[in-house]
């Protein structure tokens, strides 16, 4: 996802798929948080996955991050 798209999904809490790094696929309920860190003078965006049970958040890149289909 763009920056305007995560944004777009945290509002909208519409169902989301984060794919991991081995290429597993998990769904998830929804975008509950965007986070923006400072590192070597550059804004780091990542983006909070709360799990389809509501009990864990998945912190990753928007770039692993879908609607559900």
């Amino acid at each position: 996802m763009t920056n305007a798209e995560l944004k777009e999904a945290l509002l909208n809490k519409q169902p989301v798929i984060v794919t991991t790094n081995d290429g597993t696929e998990i769904p998830c309920k929804w975008v509950s948080g965007i986070v923006y860190r400072a590192r070597c003078n550059n804004i780091v965006v990542s983006a909070e996955v709360l799990d389809k049970n509501g009990k864990c958040i998945y912190n990753c890149k928007p770039q692993q991050i879908r609607y559900e289909v």
